[in-house]
């Protein structure tokens, strides 16, 4: 007998011969089956999958509100008919934007790709794609899509410059150089570009032409010196280190129009001046007041009056200056006209003292010294 199978009338013991095949009838004639004395089964309802759903629903919404924002019935139309496979190439192109907006790098680059794929000669869409993929560090297919791109596109001053930071990246120094120019030459105020332009320089220890730029910069852009100084501090204790722990025998300086600077160091200073470059001056120009605020030596052969690139008369005093350092290069004894708030300015007389040698590539000016 079963202890546990107790009739449920009389409460007494039912013996296994009171259980035939389902059947069961205990002594004071109650009958039943088996399925009386087996443990209730849990019946899980619809009303409780359903609340269950509900709820997974609820955060999942909740999730995708705190994702994309205001963005979230568009993402959840997108995904219903992306999931139908019904998506034009303006519907991944707008979600694309979406999810630019929103700094999803990853998936705008997801969704151009799918838009270029369903209309291939939409070469704006290759651009856009070009940039998300440069975000995301795919730089080998960002650079192919840029190829692409600029095969049939001009393109502005920002894909030039996601262009330049795919090649500079890949190591194509000479080919990132180049773009990072043109981004430039495109917008002159893309100050993103020129500060990528000078550390893509700097990493690639060409710490004069990036002095130069940044010479350029704070000539045409002043508020750029407040902003950039921590960068340009750090370039020109580079450029020092470097310039003394190698012999340089060339140093090229670049422009992006007629502004070119050199490095400069007076004689017994540390600090580096960023001088302005002009072969068809006639002098080396100083500041006064800031020669005397250095303490920089000099001899003073009194006033002289000299006509400048201008045609404008300016008075100052002819001085003589023992020692001058461009770049790497040492001058002993320069010749210098030196007037209150004068540019610094290293003039013909310098430049053919460093054998210049001028060149202009696509707009892009170079001057080259060598000693």
């Amino acid at each position: 007998m079963y202890s546990s199978h107790t009739c449920p009338r009389c409460a007494n013991q039912i013996s296994m011969e009171r259980m035939m095949g389902n059947v069961v009838v205990c002594t004071c004639g109650w009958t039943g089956d088996k399925s009386h004395f087996e443990p209730p089964k849990r019946n899980f309802h619809i009303k409780q999958i359903v609340t269950l759903v509900t709820i997974l629903a609820v955060a999942y919404l909740g999730f995708e509100g705190k994702k994309w924002g205001e963005h979230s019935p568009e993402r959840a139309y997108y995904k219903v008919i992306s999931t139908l496979k019904m998506t034009t190439a303006k519907d991944e192109a707008r979600m694309a934007f979406v999810c630019k907006e929103l700094e999803k790098h990853k998936c705008a680059a997801e969704s151009y790709q799918k838009a270029l794929a369903k209309s291939p000669k939409s070469y704006n869409l290759a651009g856009a794609l070009a940039i998300e993929l440069t975000h995301i560090g795919e730089f080998d297919r960002a650079i192919l899509t840029f190829q692409n791109f600029f095969s049939h596109e001009d393109g502005d001053d920002v894909h030039k410059q996601h262009y330049a930071r795919a090649l500079s990246e890949k190591e194509y120094t000479d080919d990132a150089t180049e773009w990072y120019y043109k981004s430039l030459q495109a917008n002159a105020k893309n100050f993103d570009s020129a500060k990528e332009l000078i550390n893509h320089l700097v990493k690639n220890e060409l710490y004069v032409e990036a002095l130069s730029v940044i010479g350029h910069y704070n000539t045409l852009f002043p508020k750029t010196r407040k902003g950039w100084q921590k960068m340009i501090t750090q370039v020109k204790d580079d450029y020092k280190a470097y310039s003394n722990k190698f012999d340089v025998k060339e140093i090229k300086i670049s422009g992006i129009n007629k502004y070119l600077h050199a490095p400069v160091r007076f004689s017994g200073s540390n600090d580096t001046q960023l001088f302005m470059v002009d072969p068809d001056s006639e002098f080396l120009t100083l500041d006064l007041v800031q020669l005397k605020d250095f303490g920089v030596d000099y001899k003073d052969l009194g006033e002289k009056e000299v006509m400048a690139t201008n045609g404008r008369y300016i008075k100052g005093t002819q001085v003589i200056l023992p020692e001058l350092q461009v770049g790497p290069f040492t001058l002993k004894n320069v010749k210098g006209i030196a007037c209150d708030n004068c540019a610094f300015l290293l003039g013909k007389d310098v430049m053919k003292s460093l054998n210049f040698k001028a060149q202009d590539n696509k707009g892009i000016k170079y001057i080259t010294l060598k000693q």
